[in-house]
């Protein structure tokens, strides 16, 4: 079975054990903590199951938490995280990254977020999909490398893939697949601002709510 696969049907799993969990909740995820000191709370703990789920689940776990983190929990429960856009409208075309189809075009961000991502004022975001690619990203990613072959367009198994390649490059996957959160958490927040630890200066989201996501997918 293909890498792809696998790892569709662990995301799969993950948000079908989520699902279930929270058929009785209403609304989004609240539960944001923070330090004295306004920082988000990441306590040097071991989380996620006691080492003794498959890397496979493991990764799956943390892809269904990525995309609660980056798109909302609503969005992956009801199937339309996959093509979700910078700021929450959806695009159609999976075909590839909807800034290359032509459907959308970037979304202009503030002069602090362009500065804290180190690029001049009138910057624009082209984040897209689950994990909120950037279209220089996907081209990175998308392309065939010791990872793997080429990717065929933007649908789900083609980003979940591609959130795997993503993690590669900022050394996060062995961690993840041990299920060393808080050290897949510290390297993986250079990529994803809607994660603890992140300096993007996007709002990203408690240690505690997203270990909330990892660990009730792990069951």
């Amino acid at each position: 079975m293909k890498t792809s696969t696998l790892i569709a049907a662990a995301v799969l799993a993950a948000a079908l054990l989520w699902s279930r969990r929270s058929e009785a909740a209403t609304g989004e995820t609240v539960d944001y903590f923070s330090s004295d000191d306004g920082n988000p709370y990441m306590p040097d703990m071991p989380v996620g199951g006691g080492g003794d789920a498959a890397p496979s689940d493991y990764l799956g776990a943390f892809l269904y938490m990525l995309q609660c983190a980056e798109v909302g929990q609503r969005k992956v429960e009801n199937g339309t995280s996959y093509q979700t856009f910078y700021g929450g409208s959806l695009f159609a075309d999976m075909s590839d990254h909807p800034v290359i189809t032509g459907e959308k075009v970037g979304v202009l961000l503030s002069a602090e977020t362009c500065r804290r991502a180190g690029l001049g004022p009138g910057c624009v975001s082209t984040a897209a999909g689950g994990y909120q690619i950037t279209r220089p990203t996907w081209d990175q990613v998308r392309a065939a490398g010791s990872w793997g072959g080429r990717l065929p367009d933007f649908g789900p198994e083609s980003q979940d893939e591609a959130a795997r390649r993503i993690l590669i490059l900022c050394g996060a996957l062995p961690l993840v697949e041990r299920g060393e959160l808080t050290g897949a958490l510290a390297r993986a927040s250079s990529r994803w601002a809607s994660l603890p630890g992140s300096t993007a200066g996007q709002g990203g989201h408690s240690f505690i709510t997203v270990a909330g996501w990892f660990n009730s997918a792990l069951g």
